[in-house]
């Protein structure tokens, strides 16, 4: 019993770490400051993802189960196939842009590049640990939420980043 409270506690301070990282970080990009300003949109992208990290730490504290080995290595499949979608939806992202901003001979804006980049970042983050340990299922648990909330970053800065682009075409056109 005293194990699965250690267990339940190290996971608690993952999601409180992300959640912790998340505010920093979009200190950081001046999220705050653009969100008053220019891109006040950018409130949806912040809130979905704080929304995310306390929902989906708060389901598994709540229905806790960590599978067998096996069952927590198939359950990486999801987040790889999903982690290719943001990449493809990014690259699509950044050759649209490019195309516009050429076409209307402007530059991008540092907020469009910013976000963008850190899209790939996040995302190529999540694939640096390429072994873990094949004995231990809670091993795997903790790191495929790790790369669960590496991959939610990088939805969200891809999200900011269409929406950034939108509010960028909206003024220029």
């Amino acid at each position: 019993m005293k194990s699965l409270k250690y267990k339940k506690a190290y996971f608690f301070l993952l999601y409180l770490m992300a959640i912790i990282f998340w505010l920093y970080f979009w200190y950081q990009l001046d999220g705050y400051k653009l969100m008053e300003e220019d891109y006040k949109i950018l409130w949806l992208p912040f809130i979905i993802n704080l929304v995310y990290l306390f929902g989906n730490m708060l389901l598994n504290l709540l229905h806790w189960y960590v599978g067998p080995v096996a069952e927590e290595e198939e359950l990486f499949n999801p987040i790889n196939t999903r982690l290719a979608n943001v990449f493809t939806a990014a690259t699509a992202v950044l050759a649209i842009a490019a195309l516009i901003y050429t076409i209307k001979n402007q530059p991008a804006t540092k907020e469009f590049v910013n976000y963008a980049s850190y899209t790939f970042i996040f995302g190529l983050i999540s694939m640096l640990i390429l072994w873990i340990p094949g004995h231990r299922a809670i091993y795997k648990f903790y790191f495929r939420h790790f790369q669960t909330i590496l991959l939610i970053y990088s939805i969200i800065l891809c999200m900011c980043s269409i929406l950034i682009l939108l509010s960028n075409l909206s003024e220029i056109i």
